[in-house]
């Protein structure tokens, strides 16, 4: 009788811990799904302002260096949407994981 209690022990231990497993997965692909959705607007914002910079640069009341400020920031808008992608990529796998899908 003690060996089949252990036994359920072991088997609720093992479900619960499976459970948590599932719920921070999920938690961290949420998390991973908002940082990218931020990134995306990041990236929106920064290509419009190189837009403006290059329009202000042509009206004459940008400098140039502003307009090259206005790209780096973009091109670290790029960057930034890349990895956090990958972060997100990489929390959906641990969730797939994590519920016996992959």
């Amino acid at each position: 009788a003690s060996q089949v209690r252990m036994a359920d022990y072991a088997s609720q231990k093992a479900r619960l811990d499976a459970q948590d497993e599932i719920q921070l997965a999920w938690q961290r692909y949420e998390r991973a799904e908002e940082a990218f959705a931020a990134v995306e607007l990041e990236l929106s914002l920064a290509t419009e302002n190189l837009r403006l910079s290059e329009t202000g640069f042509q009206a004459g009341s940008v400098t140039w260096l502003e307009v090259s400020d206005a790209q780096l920031q973009l091109d670290q808008a790029r960057i930034g949407l890349l990895s956090e992608r990958m972060s997100r990529d990489m929390a959906a796998l641990d969730l797939a994981v994590a519920t016996g899908q992959y």
